[in-house]
């Protein structure tokens, strides 16, 4: 039979929002009086929200104090629960807005206080910039340490966080939120060395492929390999199989791509990678697109698929054109690849070489 203290805590688990609490029950544990404090409304000034965090946190220690007395009773247990998750909540949910007011604050006209104004080129002291710093310091009340690390609370930790506690029963935490973004900077900072020392192995740089003479039913190529290779559409035979390696700006040059030479959709793939320029300008770029297309009754791959998803990084620092080239070779060992994109200098002539068996 479920405990009370069980169905108590999964029933206060059922919070949304961090709505003000009203006891439901007459409460004789008056030690701490979290009741006589409910939460306000989060202020909409931003260089409030530093002193209301303070004060959330310190209810929710508050009610947690009480929750955790011995002998009280299951109402009283549900209540106080309740209470210091709702103030949690609404901390961590101001941390978020106030990390958000911090990374938009820019520098602003105005006189400046830490620096005697500039006259000699006729400016008033109006029209001098205040730092990010000092704005930080006069409206907040923040040191620039303080503030960069509040800053550096994003949208998903907060998330991760909110859906940590619900999973486990527990209390959100804005430490645990900062332990969660930690943890990805570890990661991709151990992703970077890996990407690094692997790239740093390498005998030499990579360059365009110098295509070999024939023709082929395997075509793996970027953009500017398919746009500048003369008459690669003389060396496709009419059943053959395309892998288009594009940045995701390039969709639609993509498509047109492939049906310029006569080829089909079918598929696409996806590589992380650590950055790549994107043309857009709208996004930073982390992952490359692969584009399978078929032209006649090209066969479908017997042994091995490729997944639709890889990561570059994590496969031992593999950039994205290696990692889908190894894959295309798994796919169609016995295919007549013809490799368009970038390869290593020192074994480019084996490559090719052995890429160019001819379907004529």
């Amino acid at each position: 039979m479920e405990s009370s203290i069980t169905k108590a805590r999964g029933n206060a688990a059922n919070y949304i929002s961090p709505a003000v609490i009203e006891p439901t029950t007459e409460n004789k544990s008056t030690a701490v009086a979290v009741a006589g404090n409910t939460l306000p409304t989060t202020p909409t000034d931003p260089t409030q929200l530093e002193s209301y965090i303070k004060s959330a946190e310190g209810l929710k220690s508050a009610a947690e104090a009480m929750r955790d007395k011995p002998g009280i009773t299951k109402e009283e247990f549900e209540y106080w629960d309740k209470v210091a998750k709702t103030c949690a909540l609404a901390a961590l949910d101001a941390a978020l807005k106030l990390s958000e007011a911090i990374n938009t604050i820019t520098p602003t006209p105005g006189k400046r206080t830490d620096k005697e104004p500039l006259t000699e080129d006729g400016r008033s002291s109006e029209d001098i910039i205040k730092t990010k710093e000092q704005i930080l310091r006069d409206k907040f009340g923040m040191n620039p340490q303080k503030a960069s690390r509040i800053a550096q609370l994003t949208k998903l930790a907060v998330a991760a966080e909110k859906k940590r506690a619900v999973e486990e029963d527990d209390t959100v935490s804005i430490r645990r939120a900062y332990a969660f973004i930690e943890k990805q900077e570890k990661t991709r900072k151990g992703g970077r060395k890996s990407a690094a020392a692997f790239n740093s192995s390498r005998p030499t740089k990579a360059k365009a492929a110098v295509p070999p003479t024939g023709k082929f039913n395997v075509i793996y190529t970027d953009l500017e390999s398919a746009r500048t290779t003369e008459r690669l559409g003389e060396r496709i035979v009419d059943t053959a199989i395309m892998f288009l390696l594009y940045d995701p700006a390039e969709q639609v040059s993509a498509m047109k791509c492939i049906g310029y030479f006569g080829f089909e959709y079918q598929d696409c793939a996806v590589a992380m990678v650590d950055k790549v320029a994107n043309q857009s300008g709208y996004l930073q770029s982390n992952h490359r697109h692969l584009l399978v297309a078929t032209k006649g009754e090209f066969p479908k791959p017997e042994f091995w698929h490729l997944p639709s998803f890889g990561d570059g990084i994590a496969l031992g620092g593999k950039d994205a054109v290696e990692h889908f080239r190894e894959a295309i070779k798994t796919m169609y060992p016995d295919g007549a690849m013809l490799d368009l994109t970038p390869v290593a200098t020192d074994c480019e002539s084996d490559e090719t070489e052995s890429e160019g068996e001819s379907h004529e």
